[in-house]
């Protein structure tokens, strides 16, 4: 049996809409640097506007970063059968072992779609099912 998994294509979507999402609230952070009165909207000089900007910026930015993670593991992560051989490929590992090196398998249904995680004598990987079908 030859067979490669790969991640549904609305991991891709939602990488690409979340990292659009958070790029679009980043430049509206940005944005608040340009304000000539920022006392007229409420803050109480530049430097509030500039904390909250540096504030909203990190939060947003470390999103925007976490989006593109989604988006690219997309294009990185499989999970490959070839006769006896396993491949595991994600964003952290690459792991190609023989099915006869497995000694124990452990399943465990959370996080959402579960993982399966892999023991040998020296093999240790594990395979997170959500995004499959």
């Amino acid at each position: 049996m030859n067979e490669t998994f790969r991640l549904r294509s609305a991991v891709k979507y939602q990488g690409m809409a979340l990292s659009a999402l958070f790029l679009a609230v980043l430049v509206g952070y940005w944005s608040m640097l340009l304000i000539d009165d920022p006392a007229k909207l409420g803050f109480k000089g530049n430097f509030s506007v500039l904390r909250v900007a540096w504030f909203g910026s990190l939060v947003f930015g470390t999103m925007l970063l976490l989006s593109l993670y989604i988006w690219i593991a997309y294009y990185v992560e499989r999970f490959s059968i070839n006769g006896t051989t396993i491949s595991i490929r994600s964003m952290l590992q690459k792991r190609q072992f023989d099915v006869c090196e497995i000694t124990c398998l452990h399943w465990r249904p959370y996080p959402a779609g579960g993982s399966i995680r892999f023991v040998g004598s020296g093999l240790k990987a594990r395979l997170d099912l959500y995004g499959y079908r």
